[in-house]
């Protein structure tokens, strides 16, 4: 049973659901409007009913949209958390809905600098760009959770709850560790055949014995700000974010919010001040750190979610499955199908420590 959203929205459609599960019950059983939405509230804040005390009182049927409904809300309570408090979001330029599991272009295209004069009475002129794409294609990330009959009797909601919740929390942490493990400090190779950061080709890349001080953000800031586009025209970037390791982070925030400079003797101004927003993250190597542009200046990284659906879905498996049949186990998956790619390289910015 697929729950990408909840099943159980009404009172009526509960109703409905125990009128269906009547004829395998021994008497009839009638439920209170009130009683049903302080249930339902119960169980999607986490109650502790016991499950099987739960599951005889009001149904089988009745009793799995209900556990479905919560499940999926407390796995979507969990990733809403975790989302917010990752970075993947701030630094997309774009997030697309993407209809199925083919490869997705992403044209890159040169910039319109500046118009041309047009004289009194004369001709505007056509004017022409150079193009370039990058292609990623959605790919399904998931895992099956199981639930024993003796789990079922002996425990209480509260437990699968909170496992329904690390799901969702787990799915947004995928997403975040897909675009700075594997794409940022991976350095993998982009549409142009070099790796994203390259001091020779794309000269975004500071190099090596850069720590993170004054002097080598700046140096960093001035290599964003010479990038041109396609056909050698200025960009004029501003990189918004820094991004860095827990071990770097309170040298950051010295470094960006410090009204004077970090170290100076002389009561120097610090010109990083409020400059940049700062991203930490566990997802890069602790003696690397990055700078991202402006999402709205530049194409810095598209995501693609299958179905324009962000969040993951969760599917119950039937009770006629051979799992259930032969070992008395209900499981639960989680899934989750997305890309993404860096569409163009001028909008990062890599240095080590």
């Amino acid at each position: 049973m697929l729950i990408g959203k909840p099943t159980l929205e009404t009172f009526d459609s509960f109703q409905a659901a125990l009128a269906n599960d009547r004829p395998r019950r021994r008497r009839p059983v009638e439920v209170d409007p009130a009683q049903f939405a302080r249930v339902i509230k119960a169980i999607e804040m986490g109650a502790r009913f016991p499950l099987r005390t739960l599951r005889e009182a009001i149904g089988t049927s009745a009793w799995d949209s209900i556990m479905l409904d919560a499940m999926h809300k407390r796995m979507i309570k969990g990733w809403d958390a975790a989302a917010q408090a990752l970075h993947w979001r701030k630094v997309a330029s774009t997030i697309r809905n993407v209809s199925d599991f083919r490869t997705v272009n992403v044209i890159q295209t040169g910039d319109f600098t500046t118009l041309d004069e047009v004289p009194e009475g004369g001709d505007y002129q056509e004017t022409e760009f150079t193009d370039d794409r990058a292609t990623y294609t959605v790919k399904k990330y998931g895992n099956i959770f199981a639930v024993t009959y003796e789990s079922m009797s002996n425990d209480d909601l509260g437990v699968f709850g909170r496992v329904m919740q690390r799901f969702g929390g787990a799915a947004a942490r995928t997403v975040e560790k897909y675009l700075f493990t594997t794409l940022i400090d991976g350095n993998a190779a982009i549409y142009d055949g070099n790796n994203l950061f390259d001091s020779s080709n794309h000269a975004n890349d500071l190099g090596a014995s850069k720590p993170l001080n004054h002097d080598n953000l700046e140096a960093a800031i001035e290599l964003m700000l010479a990038q041109t586009d396609l056909d050698g025209n200025p960009l004029d970037l501003a990189p918004r974010y820094l991004v860095v390791h827990p071990a770097q982070k309170y040298d950051a925030m010295r470094l960006i919010k410090s009204e004077l400079l970090p170290g100076g003797a002389n009561n120097d101004i610090n010109v990083h001040q409020g400059e940049l927003d700062l991203c930490v993250t566990s997802r890069i190597t602790s003696t690397r750190w990055y700078l991202v542009a402006d999402p709205s200046l530049i194409e810095t990284l598209e995501i693609g979610f299958l179905g324009g659906r962000q969040e993951p879905e969760l599917f119950e498996e039937s009770e006629l499955s051979d799992a259930a049949f032969d070992r008395d186990v209900k499981r639960y998956k989680a899934r989750h199908i997305f890309g993404m790619v860096i569409p163009d390289y001028r909008g990062w910015v890599r240095a080590n420590v």
